[in-house]
């Protein structure tokens, strides 16, 4: 027996020393590994290998940080910085194919182009028509978004010299420039630059691999984003040491780039961090930082930014209030979304720190699950009582102020804290995804939906092989329609109900691992049906047919 035999006291004695360690900072220090202060602590979690699945169906954090996306979630979101080096993602976006961009921007295209999406966002009255269409089983699917032809909305130059920042936001002044002295490849731009950086903002649609990243990370944490896209000329720096209100992963593209983070005073150096391409970082919201090309070319970066801040806990308890004190009719009003922002903003004023923290990562099932039967055992009750601790220390600072609306809110406040039952539960629920759901409509009229591939299968065999699309976005809404990747789905017959769970629910039914046609609960041609209007809507991934 060639094994190795390590006895019992060795692992205890091993174990010991790791405990010794990690509660030691003067031992870790005197090695040169001590961990950074407070929250910034860098972690690295466990990162996927060659061969563990295919990288096709990998999410978008595995993509992008090389990392299991739950390990991410629990771990690293919202919490600690993360350098992943040579994480594999290789956008096909160049400094030619941005500088293109510039040579083409029209400032009047898109202006009319931006006021045309805020307008369907929901920033004016008007309603503007969506497109909809008939679907298996006599539904109809709608898509949530009237479009615009623009590839981004706009570009920005901005430089720090000598520690003063100049920006420059007026699209003609900038289209002047252009004209004065154009830009067709990366020389161009290292000898007549003048040190600026070229900000495009929202350019998600200047390229499909963009888009359908930006969808994959809509539909894994379910909170809104933008894509700006950063071209900086070599040895130069765009913007001077600044804190983000969002978090970003940042994805080098080409030549070099260092950051540096700092301390919170925006003086003392954290770490400097230098991005090579292939590299990605991800910063929380509130570090602070700057970042200087470096290396002889110019440098190209793709900055994917998350807003969490509508769902914090004062974001949660403010959908919650306002969701109880609303007429049925004006649960389905985006004006609600702008009554909870309200709401919210009021909240968070009081100055409750655990107010204006990001929901932990016990909560983000119920932001990513297809709907309150979905959820994890005992994830709502959870969080209502987490919620419902907070709404006490809330309405207690809150208590004897004059304002009639302060005194309005702490009885409201006080009245969410009177024990658990099945109706509170039930309000409860009602606020959160009246809020969930309202942002996934703004977020489609905004952004736009999911660019599908469509997927049409001859043959269905009761042993296809299938599973829930890792970037499909998915919810029920509170009429019982289907908000998929950007399209509303009405009018699916009640014999779908249990099919469409099993296919497309996150913690329950086949919770997005594979599963075979003949295993989904119902008659088999409605499953069949319901699978190939899935595929349809990229809801489900076919992956072929077993060999055996």
């Amino acid at each position: 027996d060639r094994r190795l035999h390590v006895p019992t006291w060795a692992f205890l004695t091993l174990a010991a020393l790791s405990k010794v360690w990690s509660s030691a900072p003067l031992c870790q220090a005197a090695f040169g590994v001590a961990p950074l202060p407070g929250k910034l602590r860098r972690h690295v979690p466990r990162r996927y290998r060659e061969g563990d699945e295919s990288w096709s169906l990998r999410g978008p954090v595995s993509k992008l940080l090389g990392v299991a996306e739950d390990d991410f979630l629990e771990q690293n979101f919202g919490v600690h910085w993360l350098h992943a080096k040579d994480s594999a993602l290789h956008l096909p976006f160049t400094v030619e194919d941005c500088l293109s961009l510039v040579s083409d921007f029209d400032a009047e295209l898109h202006a009319e182009a931006c006021s045309k999406r805020k307008l369907s966002y929901g920033e004016h009255r008007a309603v503007l028509d969506d497109v909809s269409k008939r679907v298996a089983f006599g539904a109809r699917a709608t898509q949530i978004w009237s479009g615009s032809s623009v590839n981004f909305w706009s570009v920005a130059i901005c430089r720090t010299l000598a520690g003063s920042l100049e920006r420059l936001e007026d699209h003609k002044y900038v289209a002047q420039i252009l004209r004065e002295q154009p830009l067709r490849c990366s020389d161009d731009l290292a000898r007549h630059g003048r040190n600026w950086t070229f900000i495009f903002n929202k350019a998600h649609a200047a390229k499909a691999e963009l888009h359908s990243l930006h969808h994959a990370l809509w539909a894994c944490f379910g909170v809104s984003g933008d894509f700006n896209v950063y071209l900086t000329p070599p040895s130069s720096q765009g913007l001077a040491p600044h804190a983000d209100r969002h978090d970003v992963f940042v994805a080098q593209q080409e030549g070099e780039k260092t950051w540096t983070l700092l301390e919170p005073d925006k003086v003392r150096v954290l770490e400097n961090v230098t991005l090579l391409p292939g590299d990605v970082l991800y910063l929380p919201q509130g570090v602070p930082h700057y970042a200087r090309s470096a290396g002889e070319g110019s440098s190209l970066h793709v900055t994917m930014s998350v807003y969490r801040g509508h769902f914090t806990f004062a974001g949660l308890l403010a959908a919650w209030l306002e969701v109880q004190a609303s007429a049925h009719s004006e649960l389905f009003d985006l004006s609600l979304a702008n009554r909870i922002d309200a709401t919210q903003t009021r909240l968070t004023d009081q100055g409750l720190e655990e107010a204006n923290r990001p929901l932990p990562p016990s909560f983000w099932p119920l932001l990513r699950a297809l709907d309150s039967k979905d959820f994890p055992k005992g994830a709502a009750e959870a969080a209502v009582a987490e919620a419902q601790l907070l709404a006490a220390q809330l309405a207690g600072r809150l208590r004897g102020k004059s304002e009639a609306d302060d005194a309005s809110i702490v009885g409201r406040l006080e009245a969410l804290g009177e024990g658990v039952d099945e109706q509170r539960l039930r309000s409860f629920l009602e606020g959160l995804f009246a809020t969930r759901e309202l942002r996934w409509i703004k977020h489609y009229r905004l952004y736009g939906p999911k660019t599908l591939r469509g997927v049409e299968v001859a043959n269905l065999p009761a042993n296809a092989l299938l599973r829930r699309a890792p970037d499909a976005a998915a919810m029920k809404t509170r009429r019982g329609e289907l908000l998929l990747n950007g399209f509303l789905i009405s009018g699916l017959p009640l014999e779908t109900e249990a099919a469409l769970r099993f296919c497309l629910g996150r913690y329950t039914g086949s919770a997005g691992q594979p599963f075979q046609l003949k295993e989904m609960p119902g008659p088999e041609d409605v499953a069949e049906s319901l699978v190939r209007l899935l595929l349809q809507f990229d809801g489900l991934e076919y992956m072929g047919v077993p060999e055996n």
